[in-house]
């Protein structure tokens, strides 16, 4: 059954355990804040994925750092620890979302300016109707194959609007086509 908070002196007791070898009191340790660790991660980092490698990150750091430092104010410090977990993740999570960005709008360039069939891909008539944003998620989702979401995500746009937006870049050009009998 989970305690509605950490135990401090439990904590505190296990972290003093482990400084002093005992292996057992990191699964003590685990069971104890594991809920805890990850709960606070999600209210900072919002997603599940991330809040989960915050918890990994953490209890990796409090193995590394209490084998060879005793700690003081055990619940300070554990929080300390997740938060800072949390801060690095959202920083690589940034840059690993600007470098997709970057690599996208690369391809997408490129793909812009290849030709397909004698026609560069922005000179196709129904291809022209589309604005920038259902241009580019049309090229993402056809093109490169990534779903609606990951689509969204790399051009920062909401899923929902992304679907919308894309939904109707598909009817845009179908109808393109059946005005033309194509």
């Amino acid at each position: 059954m989970l305690s509605e908070k950490i135990n401090e002196e439990q904590l505190g007791d296990c972290l003093e355990r482990i400084y002093n070898g005992d292996e057992t009191a990191f699964k003590e340790l685990y069971d104890i804040s594991a809920f805890h660790i990850y709960r606070f991660a999600l209210s900072i980092v919002k997603y599940s994925y991330l809040a989960e490698e915050v918890t990994q990150e953490t209890f990796l750091n409090i193995m590394v750092h209490c084998q060879t430092h005793p700690i003081r104010k055990p619940k300070s410090w554990l929080f300390t620890v997740v938060k800072n977990c949390c801060l690095k993740a959202l920083k690589e999570e940034h840059l690993s979302q600007k470098e997709d960005l970057d690599l996208y709008k690369e391809q997408l360039i490129s793909c812009d300016n290849t030709e397909t069939t004698d026609t560069p891909l922005r000179e196709i008539p129904a291809v022209q109707s589309l604005d920038e944003q259902e241009f580019q998620l049309v090229l993402l989702c056809k093109l490169e194959g990534l779903t609606i979401p990951q689509a969204a995500k790399i051009l920062k746009m909401n899923r929902i609007r992304a679907r919308s937006k894309y939904d109707y870049a598909i009817k845009k050009i179908k109808r393109y086509y059946r005005e033309r009998g194509d």
